[in-house]
């Protein structure tokens, strides 16, 4: 995290981070990144990560979602950043009770604290429609891809923990022709053209 600090401060305008700052959400986790992003130079926003957030299995109490927003920046967020407008979408826990009223995707847990997948929901997908048809450069930044990774060559395994309602986002992404879309999430550098 210190070397993407420095490269950042050397060459970039502003700096997302795009969730699972920490390895399992343990508090002193928190505190390590905090020590590291303070030597950020540049502008910088957070999403959260399904590893920074309250999970059933944990033995251990990791910061909600709230405290996460008030430590690292609103969630979710219309961020202008030169000629873009970055839009953060928080994947890691919304729709944790918005399963039952979600009509378009009812697919995955209805906690997302049983699960290291996400969702965006019905109250984000509208926020981000609502930003979409007003940007006219838009990039949208969410923490689990939007839509499948391509197959690795042992199999399938990046289908795992995915986007619950990716289907209802990516339709939403494709109605509003949004031109750019980053995901963090699998550990892994792809890019699906679509």
């Amino acid at each position: 995290l210190r070397t993407a600090v420095a490269i950042a401060n050397d060459h970039a305008d502003a700096a997302l981070v795009a969730g699972d700052l920490t390895r399992d959400g343990h508090p002193a986790e928190f505190d390590a990144v905090d020590d590291a992003l303070d030597g950020l130079a540049v502008p910088w926003r957070a999403l959260p990560g399904n590893h920074d957030v309250p999970k059933a299995f944990d033995d251990h109490a990791s910061p909600s979602v709230e405290r996460f927003a008030d430590r690292y920046g609103p969630l979710p967020f219309a961020w202008p950043v030169g000629d873009v407008t970055l839009l953060g979408v928080d994947t890691a826990t919304s729709g944790d009770d918005s399963r039952e009223t979600d009509t378009v995707s009812t697919a995955g847990p209805a906690d997302l604290r049983e699960t290291w997948g996400g969702r965006v929901g019905p109250a984000q997908r509208a926020w981000l429609a609502e930003r979409l048809a007003a940007c006219d450069r838009p990039v949208v930044a969410l923490h689990h891809p939007a839509a499948g990774l391509p197959d690795c060559p042992d199999g399938p395994r990046w289908r795992n923990f995915r986007l619950y309602d990716d289907e209802a986002v990516a339709a939403l992404l494709g109605e509003h022709d949004a031109p750019l879309v980053l995901s963090a999430h699998q550990h892994v550098p792809a890019l699906v053209d679509h």
